[in-house]
Formats: structure tokens, C-alpha cells, sequence
């Protein structure tokens, strides 16, 4: 909230509270006074300007409320009444003051008795009614003293036309931008040349000029050498290390220590003869069982190497399973003694086959 308006609520507090003591003890302080002992147009006085400082505080009060920027807050409405209340209460005031201890508290000579209280209304009167001229006066002239402070201000072009509610703070916000270092008056405005368009392409004697050579020198201008790809670098051949040779041709052994021997010493200590690989070694032979008998399985028997046998042609599948299935065992035809010969005649050779191998 601005500071004058907080002040000014705080005033009307302060002059509503004044103007209802000086009323109401004025209209007590006539009543004491018969109106033979005493001329009573001071209370009356004071009783009217109670009264309307009462009505004008309370009918600002309303319009405002009514009516948000109405002309009862503008600073010449808040200056003029401010002002001639204020002459008023002095003039109250200053009566008071000089008239009503004397008739009031100092008994009169015609030795009558002053009524109780009429000292101590007087009193009153004349505190409340100077109270009430200082404050108007010191409202008054901060008023004014403000007014004519911002009486250049650009916000508010016509001070006086203002309202309370948009008055200037006395603190105004600074920008925050750096203030000039000379006055707008002294500023001269800066002519701008007309733009040229440049010469791209400058004569050979101002570009001779500028390097410090005469007319007679050519200037031969760079140029980039054409971009050329070197010679393909060989790749590099392998050179087989002795030790290969010992994996390779075992053989050849002593040929390649005699080789080996030739190298200096700290070379030829990083040939080590190394083992041939796997693969090179000869494997040794698998002692071979007794021949057995019949067909019982040898522990060098060559595996057998399962093969389809190929679909017949022209066969149905009836027919197919029935020439795969054995039909049981067969009986030669012919003696029990033909059979036994032929049987020695098949074990002889067989036998023979084993002993061989």
C-alpha cells in the first residue's frame, strides 16, 4: 500500500475521534455556564465544526467506497478541505486559549461560585482542539511538500488531477539501466556515409603498389601442385625362422643347427629347438589281439561304414517288407556228412587269413 494513503486512513482515524470530543464537551461546557455569566458562541462555534468535520469524514468515506478513483481522493480536493479545516480548529483553538481559562477557572469578582466541572471541560476543549490543528498541519504540509516534489514527475504529467490511490511512491523504482554521462541536448547525431559498393577486382599496379614493387615485376600467384599418389609400398616378404625348418624337414636337423651355429651368441640362444607338432610325430603301432574266433569283434577292426541300400523300382510296399524281413533260418539240402566237410573247407581258410596277418 502507498505511504499517503496509509496516512491519510490514519488521519481520518485521528480527526473523526477529535472533531466527536469537541462536540460533545462544547455542548457540555454550555451547559454548566448560565447564559447571563457567560457568552456561550465559542462552544457553539466548536459544536459546528465538530459537526461537519464528523459529516465530511464520513461522506469521503462512502463515495470512496462507492466509487473507486472518485474526485474526493484527488490531492486538490484532499489539500482544500485539509486546508480550511485546519484554519478553522486554529481559529477555535487560539479562542479558546485566550478566553476560557479566565472565565472558566478564575472565579469572578462578583463573588460568585463557578459551577464544578466548567475548569475541567474547558481544559479538554483546549487540548483536543489544538491536537486536532497540529495534525491537520503536519497532514497539510507533507501534502503539499509531495505535490510540489513530483510536480515534474513524467508518470503523473498533472499532479493535482491525481488520486491518492496512484500518487507517486517516495521511493521510485531505479532502472536499471547506467545513466547517460551527458545530456540528450548535446547529442549530435552522427551522419552515416552512403555505402560503396568495393572493387573485387583491384588494379595490378595498386596491387604492385601495396608490396613496395615497381611496374616492371610480374607477380606470379600461387597455385596448388596437382594432387599425385606416391609409389604402393611393398608388402614385406616373411622370413621363415630356423625353427621352422626343424618342424618341417626333421631331417634336416643338424643342417639347420650348423645354421644356427653361424648366428651371433645372444641370437642364437632365442632359437630354441622346439618339439614337432602333433601331427608330424609318428604314431606308434597298436599291438594286434590273437585272431578270434568267428566273428568277434578285433580291437583293430575297421569301422563299418552304414550305407543305404538304394529303393527298388517297380516294387510295392507290401512287397518291400516282406524281402527285407528274414524268413527264419535256411537248411542245406543234401547229408549231415557234406555239411560238415563243407563247414572245415569254410574255418580253413579263414584260419589261414588270420595267421597270415
Amino acid at each position: 500500500m502507498n505511504f499517503l494513503v496509509t496516512l491519510r486512513y490514519l488521519v481520518f482515524a485521528v480527526f473523526i475521534v477529535c472533531n466527536a470530543i469537541l462536540a460533545s464537551v462544547a455542548v457540555w461546557n454550555a451547559s454548566l455556564v448560565s447564559p447571563r455569566g457567560r457568552d456561550t458562541r465559542i462552544d457553539t462555534y466548536l459544536v459546528v465544526i465538530g459537526a461537519l468535520g464528523l459529516a465530511l469524514t464520513f461522506a469521503i468515506i462512502f463515495v470512496e467506497l462507492v466509487r473507486r478513483n472518485a474526485f474526493t481522493s484527488r490531492i486538490w480536493f484532499e489539500t482544500l478541505w485539509t486546508a480550511i479545516f485546519f484554519l478553522l480548529d486554529l481559529a477555535g483553538a487560539a479562542t479558546l486559549t485566550a478566553v476560557g481559562p479566565d472565565d472558566m477557572c478564575t472565579p469572578s469578582k462578583h463573588g460568585k461560585a463557578l459551577p464544578p466541572g466548567s475548569c475541567v471541560s474547558s481544559r479538554v476543549l483546549i487540548g483536543f482542539t489544538w491536537l486536532c490543528t497540529l495534525i491537520l498541519l503536519i497532514y497539510l504540509v507533507l501534502l503539499l511538500l509531495l505535490t510540489i516534489i513530483n510536480r515534474n514527475n513524467d508518470q503523473v504529467p498533472r499532479i493535482w488531477e491525481c488520486t491518492i490511490y496512484n500518487f507517486p511512491p517516495l521511493t521510485a523504482p531505479r532502472s536499471n539501466a547506467p545513466a547517460l554521462p551527458f545530456s540528450k541536448d548535446k547529442m549530435t547525431e552522427v551522419v552515416t556515409p552512403p555505402p560503396q559498393r568495393p572493387n573485387t577486382v583491384p588494379s595490378a599496379l595498386y596491387s604492385m603498389r601495396s608490396i613496395g614493387l615497381g611496374s616492371q615485376y610480374q607477380i606470379e600467384h600461387f597455385r596448388p601442385p596437382p594432387h599425385s599418389s606416391g609409389p604402393a609400398i611393398p608388402a614385406a616378404i616373411p622370413v621363415a625362422s630356423p625353427a621352422d625348418y626343424l618342424h618341417r624337414a626333421p631331417s634336416n636337423a643338424g643342417t639347420v643347427q650348423a645354421a644356427v651355429a653361424l648366428y651371433p651368441q645372444f641370437l642364437s640362444s632365442a632359437y630354441v629347438s622346439q618339439p614337432p607338432p602333433a601331427h608330424m610325430q609318428p604314431t606308434r603301432p597298436v599291438n594286434r589281439s590273437p585272431p578270434p574266433l568267428g566273428d568277434w569283434p578285433r580291437a583293430d577292426a575297421p569301422l563299418r561304414i552304414k550305407r543305404k541300400a538304394p529303393p527298388t523300382m517297380g516294387a510295392g510296399a507290401g512287397q518291400t517288407d516282406t524281402a527285407a524281413r528274414p524268413l527264419g533260418p535256411r537248411t542245406r539240402s543234401g547229408t549231415s556228412g557234406h555239411s560238415a566237410a563243407s563247414t572245415r573247407l569254410d574255418l580253413a581258410p579263414h584260419a589261414q587269413r588270420s595267421r597270415g596277418e
